[in-house]
Order: C-alpha cells, then structure tokens, then sequence
C-alpha cells in the first residue's frame, strides 16, 4: 500500500516497497534523515515541512499489500471466528448495539443512524470482535463469559434493550 501525504517536498510521509527501511544518515551518530522518494524505491520518510499532512488512500494506481478482514474486524479475526458471516446489517436500526447470531456472538455491531440537514437519514455501522473466550450479551450489552450470557439465539429478543439509548432518565424528586 502506498501512504502519501502531499508532495516530496511538503510533506511529511510516504511509503513504497518494503525492500529499503527508507531511513539515511551521513553518520553513526547522526540522527537519521528523511528521503526523498523520487531517489528511493524503498519506505521514504520524506524532509520538509509537516504541516500539510493530507494523506491520500485508495488511488486506483496503487498496489494493495496484506489482507482484510470481512466487516473491518481486527487482524486474524478469521483464524480465530473461521468463516465469518457479513449478513448482519444495520438498515432500518435504531442506534444501539447488536449481537451478531450469524457469528455466535462473538461479534457485535454498534449502529449509528445519522440525520443530515437535507433530512436524510444515513445508517454507519461498526463492528468488534469479543476477546477470546468471551460473547456479547444482548441484555447487558457487554462482552462477558459464554456461561454469563444469555444464549445467543435468544439475543434478537433483547435487541429493545437500545431502546434506552436517547430517552430522558426520569427524575423523581
């Protein structure tokens, strides 16, 4: 993947192939220098001024290095889950959390409808994985022991439980 952030010489980072470390020194005891990638193919840590740091992703010329997980989730979340299951979506949800059946709950979704001024309603969704060992429960919304949780493909029962989200605590005085 190739990171770069304005041009050679006002920028602040760019990234190649990994086959330099992209660092130059005249000296041992001199602290390292950036390169210019125009003179490296390597990962170049370019001088200059850092104040226009606008990284560019996604160009259709650039190379992508490693692989992704299905739904944004962490690094080797598939050797961990195996197959994944993207079914789960939030169209037509409330905000709150949700417990990903498809994936025995090991997964939950936050979904985050958002109103734009135009009134159209656009729906984000954002989905972690449970640490080892452990599942989402739909009643407490948090990730606890399997043996602590109510059972998986029950938690669609206790989706209302986001129905708290946003409503005014009663006081009583």
């Amino acid at each position: 993947m190739d990171f770069q952030s304005g041009s050679p010489s006002t920028s602040g980072f760019q990234s190649g192939s990994p086959s330099t470390s992209g660092f130059q020194s005249g000296s041992n005891l001199d602290p390292p220098t950036l390169m210019d990638s125009s003179s490296t193919n390597g990962f170049g840590l370019l001088s200059g001024s850092v104040s226009n740091i606008g990284a560019q992703f996604g160009s259709n010329t650039e190379e992508v290095f490693g692989e992704f997980e299905p739904l944004n989730l962490p690094a080797d979340a598939s050797n961990i889950l195996g197959r994944i299951s993207t079914s789960f979506t939030c169209a037509d949800r409330p905000y709150g959390y949700y417990a990903d059946q498809e994936n025995s709950c090991r997964v939950f979704h936050i979904c985050y409808p958002a109103l734009f001024a135009n009134g159209a309603v656009e729906t984000s969704q954002y989905s972690f994985l449970c640490g080892e060992g452990s599942v989402f429960d739909q009643k407490t919304l948090t990730c606890v022991p399997e043996t602590d949780a109510v059972p998986c493909q029950e938690s669609s029962s206790y989706f209302y439980t986001n129905e708290q989200f946003g409503r005014p605590e009663d006081k009583r005085i």
